[in-house]
């Protein structure tokens, strides 16, 4: 079910209802005592907003727990509450980002970690660590490809700054602006004998 409300949806909802969300193969932290390998790969997919969100509440019930700190009491200040917090929010985004790199080479996602309770238990504060280092990493990846700049978008904002002028440029991100820059300059130079 979507919460789009309009008439006739709008084709680039429809495709972000159906196209998967980025999802790469990462070795897992672990080694193999013998060979020094890593015991195997697994699968991380990049959370929604609303696991996100989850992730936080779920690091935030977790901490109060621990510390019996009752809801609306405050914890500012607390440097132990501050500490548990992120080394939970760590796990939970990690029990929910990493998946099975097997089902998912087969179709189907599922989660690596069913429980974060799993997480916790399981991994060492360091391969928490690097798991979501390497989470992380790949997020910001996912960013950085959707501000590629292609040819054909390139014609299309010189076409825009030609009608519009810079207004036309206030909805890229900063580092859009920045290859945008670099590819005109390119074609600039193309365009332009030298010497």
């Amino acid at each position: 079910m979507s919460d789009h409300t309009s008439e006739a949806p709008d084709v680039v909802f429809l495709l972000l209802q159906q196209l998967p969300r980025p999802i790469t193969r990462v070795d897992f932290p672990r080694k193999d005592p013998v060979t020094g390998e890593p015991i195997g790969k697994i699968a991380m997919q990049v959370l929604s907003q609303q696991e996100q969100i989850l992730a936080a509440i779920s690091a935030e019930t977790f901490t109060r727990n621990r510390l019996k700190i009752k809801p609306g009491d405050s914890v500012a200040g607390s440097i132990g509450y501050e500490d548990i917090y992120r080394n939970a929010v760590s796990a939970e985004v990690i029990q929910r980002a990493c998946i099975s790199a097997n089902a998912y080479d087969n179709g189907d996602i599922r989660q690596f970690f069913l429980t974060s309770k799993t997480v916790y238990d399981m991994l060492t504060t360091a391969e928490i660590g690097k798991l979501l280092s390497l989470y992380l990493a790949f997020q910001a990846d996912c960013v950085s490809r959707i501000d590629k700049i292609d040819a054909a978008e390139l014609d299309f904002w010189v076409d825009a700054l030609q009608q519009e002028g810079v207004t036309a440029l206030e909805t890229l991100s900063p580092e859009a602006k920045n290859e945008l820059l670099v590819m005109m300059a390119g074609r600039v130079l193309e365009l332009t004998p030298i010497g």
